[in-house]
C-alpha cells in the first residue's frame, strides 16, 4: 500500500515561490549595476547601445526564467495535490484533458503577468537611454564636475524610485523582483488549490478544508481548519467564495485547499 501523500508545507511553498523571485533579484541587481557604470552625462551613442542591448538581455532572461519555472513547478505543484485527492477518494479518474489546459492556463497567466512587468522596464530603461541620447543631460550644464553630480543624481534617483518597479491595477508599487515573487506565490497556490479541486468536483465532491499553518495572518486566521463548500450547496457549511471575500487567499497567501471526505482523514503540512 503506497504512504499517504502530504500536502506542500508553507516553507517547501515559499521555497518554491523564492527560486523565482532570486533570479529576479539577480537581474534587477544587474540592471542597475549597469546604469550605475561611467558617467551618464557623457555616454556616447555606441556605448549607449551597447548598455541597451546588456539590459535588454538580462530582461529575456527573466522571461525565459519566467517561462521555465512554470513550466517545471506548475505541473509539479497541481499534480501533487491532484493525487492527494485521489487518495482522500480512494480511487484515481486518471488524467484527462481539463487537467491539462487548467495547468497549462495557470501557467501562461504567470508568464503573461512577468512579461507585461518586464516590458515595462525595458521601457523604462530605454526612456532613460533616450534622453541621454538626445543630449538633454548636458543641456544647460557647463563643467565637467557638475556633470558628474547630475549623473550620480540620476543614478540615485532610478535606484531609489526603481527603474525597474511596477505599480499593479491597484496603484501598489512594487520592486521588481518582490512582484515576481508574489506573483509565483500566488501561482503555486493556485496550481495546488486547482489539483485539489478539480480532481474533487470530478468526483462530485463538493468540500475542501482549509489548511493551518503557524504564524497564519489575520486574514486567513479565522479560516484556519474550516471545511468549505466550492459550489455553496451543501447546506451547514460556509462557503470558499465567502472565505474569499473575507480575505483568505489574498496575495502571497500560502495556505491551501484539502480534500475533505468524511470517513478519510487528509494529513495537513505544518
Amino acid at each position: 500500500m503506497a504512504a499517504a501523500l502530504r500536502p506542500y508545507s508553507r516553507s517547501e511553498l515559499l521555497e518554491i515561490a523564492d527560486q523565482l523571485g532570486g533570479v529576479y533579484r539577480d537581474g534587477e541587481a544587474r540592471i542597475l549595476r549597469l546604469l550605475g557604470q561611467g558617467s551618464i552625462s557623457e555616454w556616447k551613442r555606441d556605448y549607449l547601445n551597447k548598455q541597451l542591448k546588456q539590459i535588454e538581455t538580462i530582461l529575456h532572461g527573466l522571461e525565459g526564467a519566467s517561462r521555465d519555472w512554470a513550466e517545471t513547478h506548475v505541473p509539479t505543484v497541481y499534480l501533487h495535490n491532484l493525487r492527494i485527492a485521489d487518495q482522500a477518494l480512494g480511487s484515481s479518474m486518471g488524467m484527462t484533458a481539463i487537467h491539462q489546459d487548467a495547468m497549462s492556463a495557470i501557467a501562461e497567466t504567470l508568464v503573461s503577468d512577468l512579461d507585461h512587468v518586464t516590458g515595462g522596464v525595458g521601457r523604462a530603461v530605454r526612456d532613460v537611454y533616450r534622453q541621454a541620447t538626445l543630449g538633454n543631460i548636458q543641456a544647460g550644464l557647463t563643467g565637467g564636475e557638475t556633470r558628474r553630480q547630475v549623473s550620480k543624481g540620476i543614478v540615485a534617483d532610478l535606484q531609489e524610485k526603481g527603474v525597474t518597479g511596477f505599480t499593479d491595477k491597484a496603484g501598489r508599487e512594487w520592486a521588481m523582483s518582490d512582484y515576481a515573487e508574489m506573483v509565483a506565490r500566488t501561482t503555486t497556490r493556485e496550481a495546488s488549490w486547482q489539483g485539489t479541486a478539480n480532481r474533487m468536483l470530478e468526483a462530485s465532491e463538493d468540500l475542501l478544508q482549509i489548511s493551518s499553518h503557524a504564524r497564519s495572518c489575520e486574514l486567513c486566521e479565522p479560516w484556519q481548519g474550516v471545511v468549505v463548500s466550492m459550489s455553496g450547496e451543501t447546506a451547514g457549511y460556509p462557503t470558499l467564495s465567502q472565505a474569499q471575500g473575507e480575505g483568505f487567499g489574498h496575495p502571497n497567501c500560502v495556505h491551501d485547499l484539502l480534500p475533505y471526505v468524511p470517513e478519510a482523514a487528509i494529513p495537513e503540512g505544518e
